[in-house]
């Protein structure tokens, strides 16, 4: 017990040489990391530089034609954000190592407004420096940030939104209501998993006021109805999804996008043969025991690495080690703090982008689960430290 107490106090007398150290040590792997993933592709293809996806064509052609008179297609409308992104870098003849210098840039950014979460929501500077850490030196996020795909950036620009609602909730001033709203719009462009921030952050402007519990329903339920109103009958919506056959990523059944190998035996509904994603709503309602069981499979493939036989054992397990123990402290974070409205917040986003997999479908690398890790590591650590102040009261008595 003495060692303990002598540990506690020691840190507590240099508590600001081992913040300095924690940071430098963070900022260093996450520099070596992306030194690496550039000279030689470690983390990646195993090409140095920078680096393309099967998604990179689609962003870059709409780059190229964004200052013209050619429209989009509807395939690159919904990544409209991330691809003006890119056409500005051509449009000032910088290139895509730009780009990805943004990127790299923009992930820097992140980790500090995770800081600013973590060391809010737990009172701990060290909490904030420890979830703003994980995120920087998670290999698998990383690789991410050299390729000519929207996620690197989506990635911090979720974490910018969570942030900014925070701030105006916690401000309670105009301009910090305006950023949120520029932030949340930005982060909707970027991917179409962005969209249901919007109905999300109008929830909480309006809930924080002390209303009945039947008035907070009420709300949550026309927000949403509205929202879902509102991209049924916009037309932008309409084109930017006209390609997509909601009903059909049901029907089918398929787990992994692009491995019809890997799919559930689902009913067939010859009735629904739309592609809006409000049909999608009719299906569920026909099936919801096999719906359910398809998007536990989906979640399973994305977050647990099951139904991935192009993976390897080692893989699967290096994954788990990273991710299980964040699940784990995720959840008590969860469970012990759950009276704080940032933990509702940051609860309900990654709540809000599960479901979105759930609907959709798991991806061949997890890009969509990787959106989430900053949100399941900030609960993670909110939840160790909920536990050692726990302890620590108990230990005292």
């Amino acid at each position: 017990m003495r060692q303990i107490q002598y540990c506690i106090q020691f840190f507590q007398n240099h508590r600001k040489v081992f913040y300095i150290l924690l940071i430098v040590l963070f900022l260093l792997r996450f520099s070596y990391l992306n030194y690496i993933n550039w000279h030689s592709g470690t983390l990646a293809s195993g090409h140095g530089g920078i680096q393309y996806g099967a998604d990179s064509p689609r962003y870059i052609h709409g780059a190229e034609r964004i200052f013209t008179s050619y429209p989009l297609g509807s395939d690159q409308a919904r990544y409209f954000g991330y691809i003006v992104f890119l056409a500005i870098t051509l449009k000032l003849q910088v290139g895509f190592v730009f780009a990805v210098i943004l990127q790299v840039f923009f992930a820097l950014l992140a980790s500090i407004a995770i800081y600013d979460l973590g060391r809010s929501i737990t009172g701990s500077k060290t909490a904030g420096i420890l979830a703003s850490g994980l995120f920087l030196v998670n290999p698998f996020v990383v690789n991410w940030h050299l390729y000519i795909h929207s996620d690197s950036l989506y990635f911090s620009f979720l974490i910018f939104s969570v942030w900014s609602i925070f701030k105006a909730i916690g401000k309670q001033k105009l301009k910090f209501y305006f950023l949120s709203v520029a932030i949340v719009l930005i982060t909707a462009t970027i991917r179409p998993n962005g969209w249901v921030l919007l109905p999300i952050m109008l929830c909480f402007y309006l809930l924080i006021r002390n209303l009945k519990v039947p008035v907070k329903v009420l709300i949550v339920f026309s927000v949403f109805a509205l929202f879902f109103l509102g991209a049924r009958c916009f037309k932008v919506s309409e084109e930017a999804n006209s390609d997509i056959e909601f009903v059909k990523l049901l029907q089918t059944g398929v787990i992994v996008w692009g491995h019809n190998d890997l799919r559930l035996n689902m009913p067939e509904t010859y009735t629904l043969e739309g592609k809006h994603w409000s049909q999608s709503f009719t299906y569920i309602i026909k099936h919801p025991i096999a719906v359910m069981h398809l998007a536990i499979s989906r979640l399973s493939a994305e977050y647990l690495q099951m139904y991935r036989p192009w993976t390897s054992l080692k893989f699967k397990i290096r994954f788990l080690l990273w991710m299980i123990p964040g699940y784990l402290f995720a959840f008590l974070g969860i469970y012990f703090l759950r009276n704080k409205f940032e933990i509702k917040l940051i609860s309900i986003i990654l709540l809000s982008q599960m479901l979105i997999i759930s609907a959709t479908c798991s991806e061949h690398e997890f890009r969509y689960m990787l959106s989430t890790v900053s949100l399941i590591y900030l609960l993670a650590v909110c939840g160790l430290f909920a536990i050692v102040q726990k302890f620590s009261i108990k230990f005292e008595k």
